[in-house]
Parts: C-alpha cells; structure tokens; sequence
C-alpha cells in the first residue's frame, strides 16, 4: 500500500495556522471558563470537551499538513510516519468530537421532553461514562489504522517529469477490504447518522421551547433554561452546517471512490478542512451572545488579566526608581 504526501501551497497553511491560532486561544478560554467551578454543569462539561477535541483534532491537521509539505519537497521515511499518525489523530479526535455533540444533543433533548426526569437522567456520572466509553471505543476503533510495518519512502515521476514522495507501508491487516469497510461505517456511524439526530434532537427542543413560550407567566429559571436550550441548539446547528462538506466527501470516499469529483480534489478537501475550523470558531461567539455566566466569567478574566499586567508594569517602573536612585552618587 502507498500513497502520495499532499503538498499544500505555503498560502492555504498560513490561513490554517492563523486559525489554529486563533481557535487555541478562545478555546483556553472557553475550557477554563466552562469548567469554573461556580457554572460548572454536565452540559458545560461537555461544552469544555468538545472545544479540547476540536483543538486538538485541528492540531493534528495542522502538523500533518506541515510535515507533508518539509517532506513532500525533503523526502524522508520521518514524513511518512508523522503523516500516518497525524491523520489518524485528527480522525480520533475529530471523530470524538462529533460523538460528544451528538450525546449533548440527546441530553438536551431528553431534558427538554422530560423535564422532571432528564436532568437526573443527564447527570455528571452519565456523562462521565460517556466521555470514558467514547474514548475506549473510539481507541478501539482506530487501532487497525496503526498496525502498518515497513515504511518506506519512494520518490516517483510524473509525466511531467515532476518528482513526488510517495510512501510504502505494508499493514498487517487486509488495508483495502478493511479501509473500505472503514470508510463506510465511519459514514454511517460518525457522519449520517449524527447529523439526522441532531437534527431531530434540534426539532424537539424548538417545538418544546415553543410551547413554553405560548405559556403565559414563565418563571425566570425556566426562562434561563431555554435560553441555554437555544444557545445549545445554535450550537447544534452550527456544528451540522460544518460537517455538511465532509459528509459529502465521505460519502464519495465509501460509496463512489473512483468517481472524479471537486470535493476529492486538493482544493475540495481544503475547503471542507477550513468549514470545519471555521465552525470551531464560531462557538465562543455563541456562548458570548447567549449566556450572561459566560459573559461574566469572561469579563472576569480579562480584568484578573488587565490587572496583573497593570501591577506588573508598576512593579517594574518602581523597581527602576529606585534603581535610579540607588545609582546618584553623594553629594
């Protein structure tokens, strides 16, 4: 089995790696405020795993995409390892995420059908199993992909007598059978069918949050519970909108792998990449419009900020004074 490292151009890694940039910076933020112990929830718990997820699905695509373009143009057996392992990183990861917002989805849903029950029902320990078989079965999943053996890195011409990297790995298990049993369960499983129960999950909480509302004399705790119900469905619905491309091009991948397409073309496979990080992002900017508990946490955090910068710098334009001082000879 072998396969050619994508080259990218310096431009499109340049607008990843600012993005990655700004998304590691708002998801510190985002985790950090989340997990404060005075708003912490299992829905903010969730919150906090789906943003580490992201980042690091976005990690691993960013580090595959750099070492395919040193390698690509530097061959060397070290790019094919970084390559292989970052990708399957990125699936991890990736793959983590999407189940965590699925199990969000249903949570919600069920405290929305059951108003009485589903809280207790979506508790800390149910969410702390899922995060943990989540985690095992996604591990289990992924492990065909790491038993490769004797890499090799190949150069090939093209008919364009341009010069390529390719790399040779064998598998110890059958690589083409199991990748395209792969492909497709990971279609269905991790793409299709989150996508259609969220989209149920988004319904249910609409059609309850309507019925609330044509109630006259709503408390103010649930006036703040389908607040965050809606903050959580935009959060759904921001997640679907940016899994659409890659849905669509792992529907190529399971079902049509050899029909030519834009979307299996470098530049289709970038774009589906960038809808991903762009979704990432747009999540703070949902948590800040919706939650007044984010809000205040956040301007709480940049004031502890602000201040510790404005003391340091006092200290430090003290700490010349009397350097100064300490420096005029006597008269």
């Amino acid at each position: 089995m072998y396969f050619k490292l994508d080259v990218q151009n310096l431009e499109s890694i340049i607008v990843k790696t600012g993005l990655f940039g700004i998304i590691l910076i708002t998801n510190v933020f985002v985790v950090t405020i989340w997990l404060s112990r005075n708003i912490r929830t299992p829905v903010s718990v969730l919150l906090s795993i789906i943003a580490i997820y992201d980042t690091l699905a976005m990690m691993s695509g960013l580090v595959k995409s750099i070492s395919s373009n040193i390698f690509g143009n530097w061959p060397h057996v070290t790019g094919c390892y970084i390559d292989i392992l970052s990708l399957i990183l990125a699936i991890l990861f990736h793959s983590l995420s999407i189940l965590s917002t699925t199990f969000l989805a249903i949570q919600r849903a069920v405290v929305c059908a059951f108003p009485f029950t589903g809280p207790r029902l979506c508790g800390t320990k149910t969410t702390t199993f899922f995060v943990v078989v989540s985690f095992a079965a996604m591990m289990t999943f992924c492990i065909p992909l790491v038993l490769f053996r004797d890499v090799q890195s190949i150069i090939k011409l093209s008919a364009n007598n341009v010069s390529a990297m390719y790399c040779s790995f064998d598998n110890i298990v059958w690589f083409k059978d199991m990748w395209k049993m792969y492909s497709i369960v990971r279609f269905v499983t991790l793409h299709l069918t989150p996508a259609v129960l969220i989209t149920i999950c988004m319904a249910i909480c609409l059609l309850t949050i309507h019925r609330r509302q044509m109630v006259s004399g709503q408390s103010s705790n649930r006036q703040i519970k389908s607040r965050t119900t809606v903050m959580l469905v935009l959060v759904m619905f921001i997640f679907v909108l940016g899994e659409l491309p890659t849905t669509a091009l792992m529907y190529y991948y399971s079902f049509l792998p050899k029909e030519p397409a834009w979307i299996k073309t470098s530049m289709g496979v970038w774009f589906c990449n960038t809808t991903l990080n762009i979704s990432y992002m747009m999540n703070i900017w949902v948590y800040i419009a919706m939650s007044k508990q984010f809000r205040d946490q956040l301007k709480e955090k940049f004031t502890v900020c602000t201040t510790s910068s404005s003391q340091g710098k006092t200290g430090n334009t003290n700490r010349q004074i009397v350097n100064a001082e300490s420096n005029i000879p006597p008269e």
